[in-house]
């Protein structure tokens, strides 16, 4: 029996008895203004990923989990994230997690995938309308990809550095266009991430909404069976950002 070839969960969370809702704070970090005080400062969000997950492989057939299944598939997903920022420098955590199953004929699938993102920050640019960080740091990745009709199982882990940047630009007093893009490479040939969207801001905090994808190409690795070619995360997302 040939294995997968191209495994597409379409996550679709923004749903009134799905929602991925969790703390995290990347990329929406990138509203968070450059400080000229000696003073810390912090960054807290919540937001929605409405994500797809595709694993592409150079050999085997194709499974399809279809979005009507969606929320039997998903067993347990969540993000959490803290940043922290004084005067030019700072720092960002965030963690991923998201478990998803399928098990109706003719496959009998689980896939765990625990991710870390870390960096440190030093802002470049920041003016009335345009600020900008560079950042540096890793991105862990741990997959589990269990094919329980064969009795195949497997655990990639791969860590990466990275190196972007991240940013806002000010159109007016209530909008925002935030933005963040890295690459990297390390134990897998490479990695990168995106996000662009828009950001309309309150008192207290900024309501934003956009797009995200993260990916990894590995090169043909073999875990639990599955000839893994390239991972990918991807899709809309919307979310709250609070400063302290």
């Amino acid at each position: 029996m040939q294995i997968t070839k191209d495994v597409k969960i379409m996550s679709r969370l923004l749903s009134s008895a799905g929602c991925l809702i969790s703390l995290a704070m990347l990329p929406l970090n990138a509203l968070a203004e450059a400080s000229s005080s000696d003073g810390w400062k912090y960054t807290v969000s919540a937001y929605m990923w409405v994500s797809d997950i595709g694993i592409e492989s150079s050999v085997g057939d194709n499974i399809d989990i279809e979005f009507d299944d969606i929320l039997d598939n998903l067993d347990l997903a969540g993000m959490f994230s803290v940043g922290a920022s004084k005067g030019k420098w700072g720092a960002l955590a965030d963690v991923i997690y998201l478990s998803i199953s399928h098990d109706e004929d003719p496959v009998d699938i689980e896939i765990e995938n625990f991710i870390v993102n870390a960096a440190g920050t030093y802002n470049i640019s920041h003016s009335e309308h345009f600020n900008v960080d560079l950042l540096a740091g890793a991105r862990y990745l741990s997959m589990e990809l269990t094919l329980n009709n064969l009795n195949n199982s497997g655990t990639e882990q791969v860590t990466d550095g990275v190196i972007g940047v991240k940013g806002n630009y000010v159109i007016n007093q209530s909008w925002a266009i935030p933005f963040s893009v890295d690459v990297g490479t390390g134990d897998t040939e490479k990695t990168y991430h995106l996000f662009a969207g828009a950001a309309y801001r309150f008192d207290s905090f900024h309501l934003v909404g956009g797009y995200r994808y993260m990916a990894w190409e590995f090169g043909d690795e073999d875990v639990g069976g599955l000839v893994m070619d390239k991972l990918v995360i991807s899709g809309p997302m919307l979310g709250a950002h609070f400063s302290f």
